[in-house]
């Protein structure tokens, strides 16, 4: 899962470096497609499946696999260590994460329930009360 990790990551600095904005949203269609095609129809994640998924949506396979053996202080040697990992786990240091999935909401981390109507009232509840956005006042039933 690690290196899936990786391979989103590199997917997502590719596509945020082009100038074409569908490439834009070629990051979001590998997250749903890996998903739906690798995941849940066969049962079993596969670097196979992941390189059929970014064939699919035209990146650049061989580009995003350097990026993953790059990212490896020997690179290609997995037993190294690995900055990209280094970089986020100093960065969830600092942020106060100490698990995953997290939140932080306005820097502080969040340690409610992981459903939408806490996590949405611990964002209201980060604004002034005079100055909260039109839909922190209002109650959906």
């Amino acid at each position: 899962m690690i290196y899936e990790n990786l391979r989103e990551k590199c997917i997502y600095e590719e596509v945020g470096n082009s100038p074409d904005e569908r490439e834009g949203h070629a990051f979001f269609e590998y997250l749903t497609d890996i998903k739906d095609k690798c995941i849940r129809s066969e049962r079993e994640f596969d670097e196979k499946c992941a390189d059929k998924v970014m064939l699919r949506l035209r990146l650049p396979v061989d580009k995003i696999n350097k990026c993953i053996e790059d990212s490896f202080i020997i690179s290609g040697d997995m037993e190294s260590y690995n900055w990209v990992l280094g970089v986020d786990r100093e960065v969830a240091n600092r942020s106060g994460v100490t698990n995953s999935p997290s939140l932080t909401v306005n820097g502080h981390p969040y340690y409610g329930q992981f459903k939408a109507d806490p996590m949405f009232d611990a964002i209201c509840d980060g604004y002034h009360p005079t100055h909260k956005p039109f839909a922190c006042q209002t109650t959906v039933e």
